[in-house]
């Protein structure tokens, strides 16, 4: 299966999140739990399908799923309380331990010579203790860390697994704030930090007399076409893309390119039967990290045919063409409603959803947005 749901419904349950597993194969006792969940997912309140639009996230992990997650609960449905936010601070640590350990790993792999005071830092006890709290020594050995130029390229030039949170979270004056004692994690920390996860989350929230149920799917790449068919009643699909991911590679399989993982789950989601009567939304999601990257590492590294440099806009275009050019369902166009966005960005998120909202009414919702 395709997919890794790293959604903070799982993590930071809001008021009415539901986690559950996917169908899978029979052998495994867990894949029949899974089945069983999915059974239930789907036979749940029918009665109420006309009073609620159903929104499926689906895209490969570490897209952004999680986020847009994370921030329909900050826009509607009143935050993360103080409690939520404090279970996460040793979280914020961890993310931050791995993080390092994945710049020196690289930096290792790369053959970089990294200066003499981070190989003098490499020797401290606390780096292979990720349980050491963070404190203000430790903040300043990290500032260090990262004013080696060899980790920061070692993060710019990043094929695998060093996640995109790292520079704000070795940023000087958020180091200060995280390591500090009386740290508790603001809305910002709370939008990048990381929890991997799996398993069906569900975010319910209400927005214009509508009762939005926002659906994360996750599990293996190898299940896809095992669960695909149960969401036949979604009314849209919101497809996730991570623009900036195009010279890197999956985890799961170091032989494929991220970007390719998506253009062909995306085929799989945009193609299929079950899909037909939903609205296919595409989030090109970091747009901010794509931005930066394309100053530096040429897109042709993955797309033979693009021609445009540098540029960001062409950059953009060029992508959304791609994806919108895959639709060729044998029983008729389909539209694509694509966005370029930013799913740390609070207001650009609003505004988006805001979008995504409006294109729902003028084409599968009017009866809904209608009623009294």
């Amino acid at each position: 299966f395709f997919l890794c749901s790293d959604c903070v419904c799982c993590c930071i349950p809001p008021p009415t999140t539901t986690t559950m597993g996917c169908t899978q194969s029979e052998e495994n006792p867990e894949d029949k739990a899974r089945s069983r969940a999915i059974e239930k997912l789907i036979s749940h309140d029918r009665k109420q399908i006309r009073e609620e639009v159903k929104l499926l996230l689906l895209g490969a992990g570490q897209s952004g799923k999680s986020t847009l997650a994370k921030q329909m609960k900050v826009l509607y449905l009143n935050g993360f309380s103080d409690q939520e936010k404090m279970a996460l601070r040793e979280i914020v640590a961890s993310n931050i331990y791995t993080n390092l350990k994945s710049l020196i790993r690289g930096a290792t792999a790369g053959g970089f010579e990294l200066q003499p005071r981070t190989k003098q830092l490499m020797e401290k006890s606390w780096i292979n203790d990720p349980t050491e709290p963070l404190n203000p020594e430790i903040a300043s050995d990290l500032k260090d860390f990262w004013a080696d130029p060899m980790l920061k390229h070692v993060f710019e030039v990043n094929e695998g697994d060093i996640e995109d949170s790292t520079p704000y979270f070795f940023d000087s004056d958020n180091l200060d704030r995280i390591c500090a004692p009386d740290y508790c994690p603001d809305v910002d920390d709370v939008l990048r930090v990381r929890i991997q996860t799996s398993g069906v989350s569900e975010t319910t929230f209400e927005l214009a007399r509508v009762r939005f149920r926002m659906v994360d799917v996750g599990g293996q790449r190898s299940e896809r076409r095992k669960w695909i068919h149960c969401f036949e009643d979604v009314k849209a699909v919101i497809f996730f893309v991570a623009m900036s991911e195009y010279n890197q590679f999956l985890l799961e399989d170091p032989e494929v390119k991220r970007m390719h993982e998506s253009l062909t789950l995306f085929d799989d989601v945009v193609n299929a039967r079950w899909f037909l009567g939903s609205s296919i939304i595409l989030f090109l999601n970091k747009c901010d990290l794509f931005k930066e990257k394309i100053k530096k590492i040429d897109m042709k590294c993955m797309f033979d045919d693009y021609t445009g440099g540098t540029n960001y806009e062409a950059g953009c275009e060029f992508l959304k063409k791609v994806f919108v050019d895959i639709v060729d369902h044998p029983e008729g166009p389909r539209d694509v409603f694509p966005h370029v966005t930013c799913a740390t960005d609070t207001e650009n998120i609003k505004f988006v959803f805001d979008s995504v909202k409006q294109s729902l009414l003028k084409e599968t919702l009017d009866e809904i947005f209608s009623g009294p």
